[in-house]
């Protein structure tokens, strides 16, 4: 099924079955545009700090559906077992050519890939810990040199469920939905590669 340029038959199945969902809509904050993720059971702006954060998947997606909301959103929280990769400005959204650097980390990763609604990056979701220190851990690792951050909690995911391989093609309704797959070694790489 495809809302909001959402495929939800794409999602993990892995991340689905955690109650760790929000909707995001936009709002404009000092200017400019930032995304604010919504609880799906209050419609309050869900806090990210908060280890309980977020609802259920179908929650999520009923809200969406009602409300005029952006997307869906998943949230990486201290009791989870994903880190998320984002990576901007990497992709052309034309031809959905991504950088040569990026397509080294996506086969090191080789996780749950999708591109982002901008359609100009991409989200790796892998299971395992952030390799970084603890407050890295709390509040992520970002290297504003290559658009690469590295999250494991207090912060969403926009989720597209617009799934490519490790090789950055689209995957196509033959292709099964990969799973997400421990690997704590590709997440020590990029992090020594970056930091």
């Amino acid at each position: 099924m495809t809302q909001n340029n959402i495929n939800t038959d794409r999602i993990s199945e892995q991340m689905r079955k955690r109650n760790q969902w929000v909707c995001w809509t936009n709002i404009e904050k000092r200017g400019a545009m930032v995304m604010v993720p919504k609880d799906p059971e209050t419609m309050d702006i869900a806090n990210m700090n908060d280890p309980n954060a977020g609802g259920s998947f179908d929650d999520a997606r009923t809200i969406l559906e009602e409300e005029d909301l952006k997307g869906l959103g998943y949230v990486f929280t201290e009791n989870g077992p994903f880190v998320g990769v984002d990576i901007d400005d990497c992709r052309d959204p034309e031809t959905g050519d991504i950088e040569d650097w990026v397509l080294d980390i996506l086969q090191t990763l080789d996780g749950w890939i999708e591109i982002s609604p901008s359609e100009t990056g991409v989200h790796i979701i892998v299971s395992g810990d952030h390799p970084g220190d603890k407050m890295e851990q709390k509040r992520g690792y970002v290297n504003t040199e290559d658009n690469v951050e590295i999250y494991e909690q207090n912060r969403f995911f926009t989720v597209t469920g617009n799934l490519i391989n490790e090789n950055g093609e689209e995957l196509t309704d033959e292709d099964e939905t990969p799973e997400i797959e421990d690997n704590q070694q590709g997440l020590n790489a990029l992090y020594e590669r970056l930091a």
